[in-house]
């Protein structure tokens, strides 16, 4: 009874902290991979890392970045 007590106990806690502190965790991550690109970024759950271009949140799947011409 002690041992199944201690095993809820221990996962009620691991899913608390997944849930707590994953998204802040993927947050950070796509402010860092985004910093160097001058554009803004988020983290939202179930749609992933989004980039801001023209207004726009876009999923960082679908932007594509080429060299400056000038």
């Amino acid at each position: 009874m002690l041992k199944a007590f201690l095993y809820l106990w221990l996962g009620g806690t691991l899913i608390y902290m997944a849930i707590t502190l994953g998204p802040e965790i993927m947050h950070n991550h796509c402010l860092h991979k985004w910093q160097e690109s001058g554009f803004q970024s988020r983290f939202e759950f179930g749609k992933g890392c989004l980039v801001e271009i023209d207004g726009r949140w876009i999923p960082e799947a679908n932007v594509q970045i080429g060299p400056k011409t000038r």
